[in-house]
């Protein structure tokens, strides 16, 4: 639970005195099946009650209550109630900072890995799901040692960036071979891309560029697809057949991007590790290993 993780961030803050420390939390509440604590669950659920809501679904087809507009705006709730939840025991956390004047000198970063679906075109959680908006639009805060700057930023930024924009905020030097570039720095390239980790039928692509959005299945099972979000934020006509012209220039530079980054499980000079059991069951408990 979420405040068992800041209690024990709490504990290990108290014991920093005497130098520097990295501290890594991993809030995994905000997933299905969505069972916010009982506190939080009628924060947003209206006139459903949300424990006799979940109890009658029990004796229903799933399928049929996933077609009604009601359930998904009942998961919805259930959803939006358990960020709140995170969202106060990260306060806890930030308000023990600055109790204990670490605040001001920390450099905190609250992000997350994907989004969650409730019935866009069809697809719930993110399990299987396309690159839909709902799933690839996150949140990143960066708050700076000192508290120097404030603003907001609306460009693209990749999660893979965050790793050297980090490193050129704290003023190291970025590691040779990566990918990823720092935050507005040069060769910022708009890409998403995953390899099939929660897509078992294919691995895609997604490239970002003046409003548009182009996908492509790299195995070819779906279409490729083509969206101008200004106009269709909804991601509801496929723009790839008649958006000729610029199919081409969007599939031309997503070529010329994996042409130049070989993916490290790709390099045949690199061995595989052996995992230990520790780390198998860890990755289990977190859901990325059956």
């Amino acid at each position: 639970m979420p405040d068992d993780i800041t209690n024990l961030a709490l504990d290990f803050i108290s014991t920093q005195r005497q130098k520097p420390f990295f501290l890594f939390l991993n809030y995994m509440d905000v997933h299905s099946p969505y069972i916010p604590p009982v506190q939080y669950a009628d924060l947003y659920s209206g006139d459903i009650n949300p424990r006799t809501y979940r109890f009658k679904s029990r004796f229903k087809d799933k399928e049929q209550l996933h077609n009604t507009p009601q359930w998904n705006s009942f998961l919805l709730s259930q959803y939006d109630a358990e960020i709140t939840f995170v969202d106060y025991e990260i306060g806890r956390l930030l308000t023990y900072l600055k109790k204990q004047n670490f605040y001001d000198s920390s450099l905190i970063v609250i992000t997350s890995d994907h989004g969650e679906l409730f019935g866009e075109r069809g697809h719930y959680e993110h399990h299987h799901a396309p690159p839909i908006e709902g799933l690839m639009r996150i949140p990143l805060i960066i708050k700076y040692p000192g508290n120097v700057r404030t603003g907001f930023e609306n460009g693209i930024i990749n999660l893979t960036d965050v790793y050297p924009t980090l490193f050129t905020i704290c003023g190291f030097p970025l590691p040779d071979g990566i990918s990823g570039r720092p935050y507005g720095g040069p060769g910022q390239s708009g890409f998403a891309e995953s390899f099939g980790l929660w897509v078992k039928e294919s691995s895609y692509k997604v490239l970002y560029r003046n409003g548009y959005k182009y996908i492509r299945y790299m195995d070819n099972v779906k279409p490729t697809e083509l969206y101008n979000l200004q106009k269709d934020p909804g991601e509801q006509e496929n723009l790839f057949q008649s958006e000729d012209t610029l199919s081409k220039e969007m599939h031309a530079s997503m070529q010329y991007w994996i042409d130049r980054h070989t993916p490290r499980e790709d390099k045949p000079e690199e061995a595989d590790e052996e995992v230990s059991g520790e780390v198998l069951e860890n990755l289990k408990a977190l859901g990325y290993v059956q």
